[in-house]
């Protein structure tokens, strides 16, 4: 799974949450986290174990990492190293 696609599907998650919950909005009571948590993990293996005990918290706290680790992909794209 992209990086990318990991990084992204935070943000739409959480743009869709805040969607849901304004006045006249939806009545849903929340989204369903576990297929951003399915991306994540195919995206960040090593963090597996937080992810499926944090749940959507650990969405967050992963947005750092996944961008970090999208800019070294870069960083070696630009290089010619891959």
């Amino acid at each position: 799974m992209g990086l990318y696609t990991a990084y992204l599907s935070i943000f739409a998650g959480a743009a869709i949450t805040a969607r849901m919950f304004k006045p006249r909005g939806s009545n849903v009571k929340g989204l369903a986290t576990k297929s951003i948590d399915e991306i994540l993990i195919k995206a960040l293996p090593d963090q597996e174990s937080y992810i499926r005990s944090a749940g959507s918290i650990s969405h967050y706290h992963l947005a750092d990492v996944l961008r970090t680790r999208i800019l070294e992909e870069l960083q070696k794209i630009l290089a010619g190293k891959e």
